[in-house]
């Protein structure tokens, strides 16, 4: 189970998730489940994650190469979470590219599921 947790204080925000993750009864490791893309003085998001490591690790890896490129850019990334102008925006960012990595890589990774009687 992954906790995630924000808090509305008087002086900001507290952001706060676990890290580990478990691959089985005897392997227990850790990841990182909280994420910040910052542009300093606009906007800070954190996106707090939760479920099948390697399509997190692939959403993570898609919007910072994306925030990276939209930095070093001055054209609009669809992709970027530095760019839309409000938090549906970037929710919206968030859940096309779920699905695009969905549709990429369903059928691969349901070779490897272990279905168990």
């Amino acid at each position: 189970m992954s906790y995630g947790l924000g808090i509305k204080v008087d002086d900001g925000l507290i952001f706060a998730a676990d890290n580990r993750t478990n691959a089985g009864i005897d392997q227990v490791s850790a990841s990182r489940k909280m994420h910040v893309f910052e542009r300093t003085g606009e906007r800070y998001l954190v996106l707090i994650s939760a479920g099948n490591l390697s399509i997190t690790q692939a959403l993570i890896h898609r919007l910072t190469s994306e925030s990276d490129s939209a930095k070093r850019s001055a054209k609009t990334s669809a992709t970027s979470l530095l760019k839309p102008d409000n938090m549906f925006a970037c929710a919206e960012v968030v859940g096309h590219a779920l699905r695009e990595i969905e549709r990429n890589e369903a059928a691969p990774l349901a070779r490897h599921v272990i279905v168990r009687p």
